[in-house]
């Protein structure tokens, strides 16, 4: 998981909390203090004020701003899956071009191999300077008899 998806989610539990602990004081604020006639009180003294429009207006953004917090939160949970799908896909197009680097281009009648600026080098000397691996020659018992018949006993 990488540094961004992880500032991510804590972003969103960070969110979530917030909003959890909101409810809860409210709830717990709710209980001890009787809101609504508080309000409706409030409202009797302030007649000019019109609150009886004021308060359905801040409900409504209350509600307003729930809904597109929640809305932020789906949205960062969508782009977080596509990102894990675009980073798998780029895993794979990764594995696919390691896979492809091992095909070595090699000539079919003399077997040299050629590198990557176009020049040819033959297979010991190529995978030598890649691979660090040394040869050892010998010659395989069809060799000793196509080059040097009657010599195998």
């Amino acid at each position: 998981m990488n540094k961004d998806s992880m500032r991510v989610k804590h972003r969103i539990v960070i969110e979530l909390a917030v909003i959890s602990i909101l409810s809860i004081v409210t709830f717990i604020l709710s209980a001890k203090i009787d809101t609504l006639e508080l309000l409706v009180k409030f409202s009797q003294q302030h007649e000019s004020w019109e609150l009886d429009e004021i308060i359905p207006v801040f409900i409504f953004l209350t509600f307003a701003s729930a809904y597109f917090s929640f809305r932020r939160w789906l949205e960062i949970k969508r782009s977080d899956e596509l990102l894990k799908m675009q980073h798998e896909k780029l895993k794979s197009t990764m594995s696919e071009i390691k896979q492809l680097r091992k095909i070595l281009p090699i000539c079919s009648s003399c077997k040299k191999i050629r590198d990557d600026n176009g020049n040819w080098h033959q297979v010991e000397e190529y995978i030598g300077s890649h691979a660090g691996t040394a040869f050892s020659h010998g010659i395989c018992p069809d060799c000793i008899e196509k080059l040097y018949p009657g010599l195998s006993g």
